[in-house]
């Protein structure tokens, strides 16, 4: 657990109210705190995995799926794999400069369930409890493949 390793030095992916007067956008603060903060782990023999982001759909996936079956009105159009991804661009490719540079492993979950669109059920089953937060089944079957693997991985290891 957290409490058997070192205290992580002050400032690791904490807001730094100066940062702001040296001329850094909450981007390069994000990113320094988060390359400050990988660093650390790194050096505490851990294994580090980052989670991208998952398409963030932009309407109530439950409430519009239940409008078509109580009401039968359609569902907005699933959004394109082109929105969601100019949307998360930077904090991926953040994530994926700091993993290069860490050796920490990244799962896009952006690429999971986008082709042309993104998908939002599954057998009429909602893969998200809201806009963009993933349901439990959604979230299952966004990482599960992913992160079995990575941890048979590294029990190996």
């Amino acid at each position: 657990g957290y409490e058997a390793w070192n205290r992580p030095p002050d400032g690791l992916l904490q807001y730094r109210a100066g940062f702001e007067q040296h001329g850094q956008t909450d981007l390069q603060v994000f990113e320094n705190g988060l390359l400050s903060t990988l660093q650390w782990l790194s050096g505490q023999d851990r294994k580090i995995v980052l989670l991208g982001s998952t398409p963030e759909i932009g309407w109530h996936v439950p409430n519009a799926l239940t409008g078509k079956l109580l009401r039968g009105i359609e569902p907005p159009a699933n959004p394109s794999y082109e929105n969601i991804h100019s949307r998360i661009a930077r904090s991926r490719f953040a994530l994926l400069r700091a993993s290069e540079d860490t050796g920490a492993i990244f799962v896009d979950g952006a690429s999971k369930y986008c082709n042309d669109t993104c998908k939002v059920q599954i057998n009429g089953v909602p893969l998200y409890s809201d806009r963009d937060h993933l349901t439990k089944f959604g979230s299952e079957l966004f990482f599960k493949d992913d992160l079995s693997e990575i941890l048979v991985t590294s029990t190996e290891n």
